[in-house]
C-alpha cells in the first residue's frame, strides 16, 4: 500500500510539471477564520486566568471571516485581501494594514509587503517551500477532492495542516504556503485555531495578475531570512511583557 501510494505521489509531481504546457490559470476566494479562543490557549506566556478572561470575551464576539483572493496563472499569482477596507456592523470603515503575496514562477521569485504595528516589510527573496509530509487522507472542498499535507512553522512554532487538489496543478496556496503539487485550497494552524477555506474557485476566466504598484515597493528591502528573524523578536518580546504578539497574522 505504501509503495502504491509513494507511486500516486510521484504522478502528481510530474503532472504540476506537465501542466507547464497546459496552462491552469482562475481566482479562488478564501475565508481567513481566526478561534480567538484557541490562540489565547496557545499563548503560553499567558496565565491561566489571563487566557480565561480573554477567552470568556472571544466568546461573546463573533467576527467576520476576513475575505481573501488569490489570481493565478502560468506565470505567477498574487494574494490579498479580497477588498481592502474593513467594515464593522455599525458601518464605520477603516484602511486595512498593507498585505500582498506576488510569486514570479518565471523566475522562481516573491516579493511580499507585511504590515507590522506600522512598520512596513518588503520581502524580495526566491521561492522556497516547506518542507511538506503527504498523507493518504481525502477531503472534499467545494466539489473538489483533496489529498492532506502536513508541516511545522520553525518560526511560529506552528503545525499547520494542508489540504491541496492535484486536479489543479499549480504549487500555490493562500498566505505564504506553496510547493505541493496542486492547489492548496485549505489550510489549518494549530487545530482550527485559524482556518483559511477556498470559498469560490473559478478556473474558467484568465485573471489579469495584478501588479505592486511602484509607490507599495518604496522603502527598504529585506530577505525573508530578516523578516523571520523580526518576528522571531517581536514574539520574544512580547512574551517577555506578557502581552499578546499584536500585527501578526497567526
Amino acid at each position: 500500500m505504501k509503495k502504491y501510494f509513494l507511486i500516486v505521489l510521484s504522478l502528481l509531481f510530474l503532472n504540476v510539471t506537465k501542466s507547464n504546457a497546459q496552462e491552469v490559470f482562475g481566482t479562488v476566494d478564501y475565508d481567513y477564520t481566526s478561534d480567538w479562543v484557541k490562540i489565547y490557549n496557545r499563548a503560553t506566556y499567558l496565565t491561566k486566568e489571563e487566557k480565561e478572561r480573554e477567552a470568556m470575551t472571544s466568546r461573546n464576539w463573533t467576527p467576520n471571516a476576513e475575505k481573501m483572493k488569490l489570481f493565478f496563472d502560468g506565470t505567477g499569482s498574487y494574494y490579498t485581501y479580497e477588498s481592502q477596507d474593513a467594515g464593522s456592523p455599525g458601518g464605520y470603515s477603516w484602511q486595512k494594514a498593507d498585505y500582498f503575496i506576488t510569486r514570479d514562477f518565471t523566475t522562481n521569485m516573491l516579493t511580499e509587503i507585511h504590515n507590522v504595528q506600522g512598520r512596513t516589510f518588503t520581502v524580495v527573496d526566491s521561492i522556497r517551500a516547506p518542507k511538506w509530509k503527504v498523507l493518504n487522507e481525502l477531503k472534499d472542498i467545494g466539489g473538489y477532492m483533496c489529498m492532506k499535507a502536513t508541516t511545522y512553522d520553525d518560526v511560529k512554532k506552528q503545525n499547520v495542516t494542508a489540504w491541496f487538489c492535484a486536479d489543479i496543478p499549480v504549487s500555490i496556496g493562500p498566505e505564504q504556503y506553496t510547493g505541493l503539487p496542486g492547489l492548496i485550497l485549505e489550510i489549518s494552524v494549530d487545530d482550527d485555531a485559524v482556518l483559511i477555506t477556498a470559498k469560490r474557485i473559478d478556473l474558467k476566466v484568465k485573471p489579469e495578475i495584478p501588479k505592486l504598484s511602484a509607490k507599495k515597493l518604496k522603502g527598504k528591502k529585506s530577505k525573508m531570512a530578516d523578516f523571520n528573524n523580526f518576528i522571531t523578536q517581536h514574539l520574544k518580546d512580547s512574551a517577555y511583557k506578557h502581552e499578546f504578539a499584536w500585527g501578526l497574522r497567526y
